[in-house]
């Protein structure tokens, strides 16, 4: 005779959950609204869920006048930035905004010199 065992896996439940310092309310996400939408939000569309959602938030979408005003400095002084990967994601998005109005700046300034040679 052959005894052929069936081995069956058991699962326990815990009712144990995380420490409160690792305990989140809400999972962090970022909710993307269409274009209509975005019009109507005050940040492009964009609806953080969560405080690391929110910090991921400001890098996408900083604000316009620290932008500005950073780059006029910048400008003024004739002097850059050497930034580190390492740092606060909200000054990465403002230097990141820095360098995309600095490119707009510099591809228009290009564009109406070759307009002004035609």
């Amino acid at each position: 005779a052959t005894a052929t065992a069936t081995i069956i896996p058991r699962t326990y439940f815990s009712s144990v959950s995380a420490p409160p310092a690792q305990q989140v309310d809400v999972f962090p996400s970022i909710v993307i609204h269409s274009t209509l939408n975005a019009q109507i939000n005050d940040n492009n569309g964009l609806q953080p869920q969560g405080s690391f959602a929110e910090a991921q938030a400001a890098f996408l979408n900083p604000p316009k006048e620290t932008i500005r005003s950073l780059l006029g400095q910048l400008l003024k002084h004739n002097i850059g930035i050497v930034a580190h990967y390492y740092m606060d994601v909200e000054l990465q998005g403002i230097l990141h905004g820095v360098k995309r109005l600095q490119m707009d700046l510099l591809n228009r300034q290009q564009q109406q010199q070759q307009q002004q040679q035609q």
